[in-house]
């Protein structure tokens, strides 16, 4: 199955690999900037075995921050 561009072409593998890598940054972006904000504001997600609300909440709104970033990743593109 052919990845195609919204004008009907196929995407050559430069323009998949862009794609593949500006939504990676993007993704990991905003995940790793809302670990960073949350630990500068005490949630602290990363201790082993944490499942207290606060690290639980904690890590869904990571997931949420990072689908942000995605979806910002791809408006620029």
């Amino acid at each position: 199955m052919a990845t195609k561009n919204k004008d009907g072409s196929e995407k050559t593998l430069k323009q998949l690999l862009f794609e593949g890598l500006t939504d990676f940054i993007g993704f990991a972006g905003g995940a790793f900037l809302c670990y960073w904000l949350g630990t500068l504001l005490g949630f602290d997600m990363a201790v082993a075995g944490n499942t207290s609300n606060a690290g639980i909440v904690g890590v869904v709104v990571m997931l949420i921050a990072g689908g942000l970033g995605l979806k910002i990743a791809r408006q620029l593109r």
